[in-house]
């Protein structure tokens, strides 16, 4: 008969423990007010990207900031997350969410704060359900800014979603009667007249700090969204920005001249058909781009003048042909110059 040894149990165990311990992966950053300084007692979260539900408190949890803002989060193994940061009436919901995070860790991770706002208007007496809401900035009204409303984080909280509300009237108020129902808000307010693609320095977007929002029959509810202004050095950071990865070239049309604000798209799929992977900012004046993403794979990478919804007549269009199988092939840290791409008219 077998006897139990339990000093051999408790080394085993430790064993075990420290091989837990060395698979955790690291996010480390600091979170700032609007005055770009740090702010304490923020706890800094994760979610899973596979998550269904984004409700009530992330499953994991950095330690309460100090004074200096800074933080630490360890995360089990390597994947993707949303980040989020809350505490003392503040908020936040990182930007570029959901983020990848590899066995190398991530650092310099900047979240920017948002107070939790309340709902300081009065209720419409002739809206019997759904949703009233408000939008701001520091705490000042926000016309002209589109609501998103998504009904789980399936979709990552980009496109069109369920539905767009607004734009937003002078007041920055929106209304809607939504069917009782469980709802994520998200708002973005863009210099360009586009509701699509990825926001640029200027652009406006905030994630109500409530997420999600049950609505009840015969009760309309009340939220207030406070948005953040995207960063200038957004716009310079193309090459990083959303990963380690990163693709490079010009859109040229079927003479070789460069097209200037055409989008440039990363698809898995040889179709191109189904939503993008990632897309970057308009090409400049000589159809140069630059975009970065944190997957490894082969790719497609197409080229529009428009994106949402299918090509159209009339519209530039044009995918990349520089390898037999008109893949790009993308291994970590890759960044790959000299993919061009041709764009021809819709018939």
């Amino acid at each position: 008969m077998r006897t139990f040894c339990p000093v051999v149990f408790f080394l085993v165990l430790q064993l075990l423990s420290g091989s837990a311990v060395a698979a955790q992966v690291k996010v480390t950053g600091k979170v700032a007010g609007p005055d770009r300084q740090g702010v304490a007692d923020i706890r800094v979260g994760a979610w899973p990207v596979t998550s269904l539900s984004l409700a009530g408190a992330p499953p994991h949890l950095a330690a309460p900031t100090a004074k200096d803002g800074l933080f630490a989060l360890n995360l089990p193994a390597e994947g993707e997350y949303y980040l989020v940061a809350q505490g003392g009436g503040w908020f936040s919901f990182y930007g570029r969410n959901p983020v990848r995070v590899t066995a190398e860790g991530l650092s310099e991770i900047h979240l920017g704060l948002v107070r939790e706002q309340e709902p300081a208007f009065a209720q419409d007496r002739f809206q019997q359900e759904g949703v009233i809401g408000q939008v701001l900035l520091n705490g000042k009204p926000v016309a002209d800014a589109l609501v998103y409303v998504y009904l789980d984080p399936s979709g990552r909280f980009k496109g069109m979603g369920y539905g767009i509300l607004g734009p937003t009237d002078a007041e920055g108020m929106f209304s809607s009667p939504l069917m009782p129902g469980s709802y994520y808000f998200l708002v973005r307010k863009r210099q360009q007249p586009t509701a699509v693609g990825p926001l640029q320095a200027g652009d406006l977007i905030g994630y109500w700090h409530g997420n999600p929002l049950r609505i009840e029959p015969g009760k309309p509810s009340r939220i207030a969204i406070s948005l953040l202004e995207v960063p200038g050095k957004v716009d310079e950071l193309q090459g990083s920005l959303f990963g380690r990865n990163s693709i490079e070239g010009r859109v040229l049309d079927k003479n070789g001249k460069p097209v200037a604000g055409m989008r440039v798209l990363l698809y898995e799929d040889p179709q191109m058909l189904n939503r993008p992977l990632f897309v970057s900012q308009p090409t400049d004046a000589d159809g140069r781009y630059v975009l970065s993403f944190p997957y490894e794979g082969r790719f497609y990478v197409g080229a529009r003048s428009t994106i949402g919804g299918a090509p159209e007549p009339g519209e530039l269009v044009g995918a990349f042909a520089g390898t037999p199988d008109f893949t790009i092939r993308v291994e970590a840290g890759a960044h790959l110059k000299d993919i061009d791409i041709r764009v021809e008219e819709m018939w």
